[in-house]
């Protein structure tokens, strides 16, 4: 039995407990993965408790009880239904044609005439705080340009620790916020509109030009790049 990886995720449960029982309250991937740690800790004691069989005590037969039929019932008089009298018939009523069918002339259809397109509104400039989150320099190693190779959905391209820092550390701890900031990003056609999206609805609101916050803020831009790139 591995005695080393048991403590290890007994470690990992006990300090994730602390860390949802300071917010009060768990999200859906803080729940995951405290169920993935308990799982993996179940599945270590599985494999070694040997469970004893139980004992089977004997019973002596019982014979069933001897079921007796009741009586038969007396089989019912027969009930004579005399048939109905006829009714008499009214003659059907006189058969009267109906006036030809009117001929409405066709109408005319419409032509659809589309609306006006509305113009585009203009970019905001970006100070230079803001631009270096974005800046971006190509691989050159075989192992970076592994590392920048596309990918289609962010959601699935993160796993479950990579999501709680980044809730945590950009996006205020608001699950729900990430969540919108992904599906959002995700049905995006290009990184200039991703660009857009970052800077005014999300880069913005969080601070991310703080020094606390800018590494990984690059690091979640870098991640979105490859989403369109």
């Amino acid at each position: 039995m591995d005695f080393q990886k048991a403590k290890i995720l007994s470690q990992k449960i006990n300090r994730h407990l602390e860390i949802i029982s300071l917010d009060n309250k768990i999200s859906s991937i803080e729940r995951d993965l405290m169920l993935q740690y308990i799982r993996e800790f179940y599945e270590i004691f599985l494999n070694e408790t040997d469970v004893p069989s139980p004992k089977v005590e004997k019973k002596l037969y019982t014979p069933p009880p001897t079921i007796v039929p009741p009586p038969p019932k007396p089989k019912p008089k027969p009930v004579i239904v005399e048939p109905p009298k006829p009714k008499k018939v009214s003659p059907p009523p006189p058969v009267v044609k109906a006036p030809p069918p009117v001929v409405e002339k066709p109408k005319p259809t419409p032509v659809y005439v589309p609306p006006p397109k509305p113009k585009p509104a203009p970019k905001k400039a970006l100070n230079a705080e803001q631009e270096e989150l974005f800046e971006y320099k190509e691989a050159k190693e075989i192992s970076e340009k592994l590392s920048q190779s596309k990918i289609k959905d962010l959601n699935k391209a993160m796993g479950i620790n990579d999501k709680l820092h980044y809730i945590n550390e950009l996006f205020g701890k608001d699950n729900k916020a990430f969540d919108q900031a992904i599906t959002a990003l995700n049905g995006l056609n290009s990184f200039e509109e991703a660009k857009v999206f970052i800077s005014e609805k999300v880069a913005l609101k969080y601070d991310w030009t703080n020094k606390q916050k800018k590494k990984k803020a690059m690091e979640f831009i870098k991640l979105v790049r490859r989403r369109y790139d």
